[in-house]
């Protein structure tokens, strides 16, 4: 080979990588929309489409770069989730244009389980009902 011509280097012979958002049925959608306004820097439009997106075909890809870029932006959600949408599932995949082609929809387990815990305060509502009931004269 000869000194004067470029070759490949690694970052150019790795996959592309993207950022994949689930639907989770719990985050407030004003919380995720405003959540993609600030990390992706879109206008209060573009972010109402994108979290639209998701919340109907169940997934989206939300960006797409070099792995560092996307771990620069999944830490950028992990800073802001936790006040705006703490449920928001994503992931980062090595093959965005395979996921964004697919049909299927794709969900998240929500990990808090709020079902259950929604079940429990039931119980627990139900627990204070009978003990006032029994303990009134």
């Amino acid at each position: 080979m000869d000194p004067t011509e470029t070759s490949a280097t690694e970052a150019d012979l790795s996959p592309p990588w993207g950022l994949v958002v689930f639907n989770d049925d719990v985050s407030p959608m004003e919380g995720v929309q405003g959540l993609f306004k600030d990390v992706l820097d879109l206008d209060r439009s573009q972010a109402m489409k994108l979290m639209l997106r998701i919340h109907n075909k169940g997934y989206a890809v939300i960006a797409q770069g070099n792995e560092g870029a996307i771990d620069t932006l999944s830490a950028r959600l992990d800073a802001l989730c936790t006040e705006r949408a703490p449920h928001l599932q994503y992931r980062k995949v090595a093959e965005p244009k395979a996921v964004a082609d697919s049909d299927a929809p794709q969900r998240a387990e929500v990990k808090s389980g709020w079902r259950t815990a929604l079940l429990g305060w039931l119980a627990i509502l139900a627990i204070a009902a009978i003990v006032v009931w029994l303990n009134d004269p």
